[in-house]
């Protein structure tokens, strides 16, 4: 389906969804790709220190981040240069958890994730924004190990909400498992928190603006 809007041509869907576009700046098709944290992992306040225990996985010997079922940790993500910023729903960043079950056994993990979206003050004469709290997102994932040696898993929280989001911003979060939510009980691998951002060039034409 083509659309025109003002100085664009649009290619969508037939459920509507954006798909490629062709504007002042040329032909973008939108893709996806995996966006990765950019800071160490920290103990939220009042939750344990980021514990790390020993595994063999695939028979390598591996040190892994674990999450217990009552802690929470947190890192932060930077809002990259490729990124399309979109005001349509399906087209912000989503958000997902990649983890393995340290035991075998069946149960449901619950993951909870608060993100906050800080605007990026690129000099002193911007308006200071405060960070805002986004709303918060869960997951329930059913386990069914078996006999399993540390499956993998990944869970999606779903997208962000629409804000305009701007070259430099931070999205901060905090993921955490509950006392009593879930029942499966033991230790997950913390492997990775990552976002799909949707993209829409290689790059920004200016360091700090689209």
């Amino acid at each position: 389906m083509k659309t025109i809007t003002t100085n664009r041509l649009e290619v969508r869907s037939a459920a509507g969804d954006l798909k490629e576009f062709v504007d002042e700046n040329g032909f973008k098709a939108i893709r996806w790709r995996d966006e990765y944290v950019t800071g160490d992992w920290g103990n939220a306040t009042g939750a344990a220190a980021p514990a790390f225990s020993n595994f063999t996985i695939g028979g390598v010997a591996m040190r892994k981040i674990t999450l217990d079922a009552n802690d929470a940790r947190t890192n932060v993500f930077e809002v990259p240069h490729d990124m399309l910023m979109s005001a349509e729903a399906l087209l912000q960043p989503e958000i997902h958890v990649h983890f393995k079950p340290t035991t075998d056994g069946t149960g449901t993990v619950i993951f909870f994730l608060a993100p906050v979206w800080s605007r990026a003050n690129t000099s002193g004469d911007d308006p200071v924004i405060d960070p805002e709290a986004l709303p918060e997102m869960a997951r329930t994932v059913t386990i069914a190990v078996g006999s399993a040696e540390y499956p993998s898993y990944v869970a999606t929280f779903g997208h962000l909400p629409i804000r305009t989001y701007t070259l430099g911003d931070l999205i901060d979060f905090k993921i955490e498992r509950r006392t009593g939510e879930g029942t499966y009980t033991a230790d997950v691998i913390l492997d990775k928190v990552a976002l799909h951002v949707p993209v829409d060039d290689r790059g920004s034409r200016e360091m700090y603006t689209k």
